[in-house]
């Protein structure tokens, strides 16, 4: 193999990635607060005015702020398959609140089940169950939903790549 097919071969993409998280904003109180009172570490923590690192599993590569504005406790859902439905992500995720209800209920005031969607060939389907929008409403958090439609510019790289535009 040439050095320039070496270059030209990429590794393969799925056609989506999904990733859910658990998010909850801990006011002024820092985030450690909560791991106590819930007994569950969380997958990290945002605190107020900490400088933010670049993370390729958060979202907030997006912002423009270079700090944190406020303190936060994420869980993630964890390492996803490729081309994983969102269903099984938020199973998995609830799944480790079981029995945590009512002290998480205390937190939950700005608190929120985040979904971030990336298609690669296509856009997922973003489904819920009956009974895990209820599992959400129960335990006080709300559906935030980010779409990352990456196919139109993987198609005007691949045009770019062959002179077309």
């Amino acid at each position: 193999m040439t050095m320039n097919n070496a270059v030209m071969t990429e590794q393969a993409k799925p056609d989506f990635e999904m990733r859910a998280s658990v998010r909850i904003y801990t006011g002024e109180l820092a985030p450690e607060h909560l791991t106590q009172s819930i007994g569950m570490f969380p997958s990290r923590v945002t605190r107020k005015g900490e400088e933010r690192r670049q993370s390729s599993t958060d979202s907030w590569v997006f912002s423009t702020s270079p700090k944190f504005a406020a303190n936060q406790w994420i869980l993630d859902s964890g390492e996803a398959p490729e081309n994983a439905d969102l269903e099984d992500l938020v199973d998995r995720l609830l799944s480790r609140f079981e029995g945590k209800e009512p002290v998480l209920r205390n937190w939950t005031k700005e608190a929120y089940l985040s979904v971030a969607a990336y298609g690669h060939n296509y856009m997922p389907p973003i489904t819920l169950r009956p009974e895990q929008l209820e599992r959400l409403a129960s335990l006080g958090l709300t559906l935030d939903v980010d779409l990352h439609d990456l196919t139109e510019a993987q198609d005007n790289e691949e045009d770019e790549a062959r002179g077309d535009k």
